[in-house]
């Protein structure tokens, strides 16, 4: 028969194993998410730019061909910068690890500087 402290042992390391994953699929999504936010913007910033281009070629103002309707805008509230959800976990240091498992957050908590990330 299993002791209650195996057991809660065994529960402890399952759970640790399921949080880590989740931890890996958010910084996945995150980086998406960051990279998705970066097209975005160019797209913003490259209509606006052809509004004006196109303003400019035809000898009329920005406002009068810029188009009538508004931009797109998301169907779920975008906030800038990173949104944290709950607090922001690190993961248990194993060997082998390198300062990119550390959020930008912790980096000076941990004295853990931009250089050393770069380098490691």
């Amino acid at each position: 028969m299993v002791s209650l402290i195996e057991e809660l042992d065994a529960r402890e390391a399952a759970a640790r194993v399921r949080v880590e994953k989740l931890e890996a699929e958010i910084a996945k999504l995150t980086s998406r998410l960051v990279g998705e936010r970066e097209v975005w913007s160019r797209l913003r910033v490259m209509r606006e730019t052809v509004v004006e281009v196109l303003a400019e070629s035809s000898g009329q103002d920005a406002a009068e061909t810029a188009p009538v309707r508004e931009p797109v805008a998301p169907k779920t509230q975008v906030e800038p910068e990173v949104r944290a959800v709950g607090a922001v976990m690190v993961t248990h240091w194993r060997e082998g690890h390198t300062t990119d498992v550390v959020p930008p957050t912790h980096w000076a908590a941990g004295d853990v500087t931009l250089t050393e990330r770069k380098e490691g």
